[in-house]
């Protein structure tokens, strides 16, 4: 098991893509929900990329959720 800081990048991709399968969207939609491109979502959430603060927001508020909450959940699956 690692540490905090080591999960919790993997944790936020985890969560963030299980929100974008709830409302049933390609990756091509969350792109266009968060001002974003395609293959840098792709990125973003297979982990090829590491999801910055300002990009975390983007994503959080393209699928319609307070990216405190997101984070919230997404802490909350550590536990």
């Amino acid at each position: 098991m690692g540490t905090y800081k080591d999960n919790l990048p993997r944790v936020i991709r985890e969560q963030l893509q299980g929100e974008r399968k709830i409302k049933d969207w390609t990756y091509a939609q969350l792109a266009d929900a968060s001002g974003l491109k395609e293959q840098s979502v792709m990125r973003y959430l297979t982990g090829k990329r590491e999801i910055d603060i300002p990009t975390l927001a983007a994503l959080s508020e393209g699928l319609g959720i307070d990216p405190m909450v997101l984070m919230k959940r997404a802490t909350e699956r550590m536990q």
